[in-house]
């Protein structure tokens, strides 16, 4: 009995020590630059730069990063990269995307009318990055939509 209210003593301490190790402050989705899209062997490639916000003093890892992106409002592609990414505490990092978009949900006609007049598009991206922090996984939701042009 008195080994049982000694481990339940142990207890609070556990949780407090475990409660310092995770973040204060989730990491911010802040912005995308440079978007574009590139014609590549046939297909449109979207590529850009993602721009994170460490609000927080430690360092941590970014793990995953797990985005759909839509063209005109309709799923052509989709990033699922595993990184293992240091990221400084108090600080912003970019991490380039690329992607090889399917365009067929746009009609092949249309798309190629619109490449060669110069139409805009919407991107939108959306999903999520995890980021670890002493070994603790946090999930931080990206939904960003921008109108770009095409660049050949």
């Amino acid at each position: 009995m008195k080994n049982l209210t000694h481990q339940f003593s142990l207890l609070p301490i556990f949780l407090i020590l475990l409660g310092g190790c995770i973040p204060k402050e989730s990491v911010e989705f802040r912005k995308v630059l440079n978007v574009q899209f590139e014609m590549v062997s046939k297909s449109p490639m979207l590529k850009g730069d993602i721009v994170f916000y460490n609000p927080n003093k430690t360092r941590s890892k970014l793990k995953k990063i797990e985005l759909d992106i839509f063209v005109n409002d309709k799923k052509t592609g989709s990033v699922s990269q595993t990184l293992n990414q240091k990221i400084e505490g108090s600080s912003e990092f970019t991490v380039p995307i690329e992607v090889s978009l399917t365009m067929k949900e746009l009609g092949l006609m249309d798309t190629l009318i619109n490449i060669f007049g110069g139409k805009k598009y919407t991107v939108r991206l959306v999903g999520k990055i995890k980021v670890s922090i002493h070994g603790f996984s946090v999930n931080v939701p990206v939904d960003y939509k921008e109108e770009v042009k095409l660049k050949m």
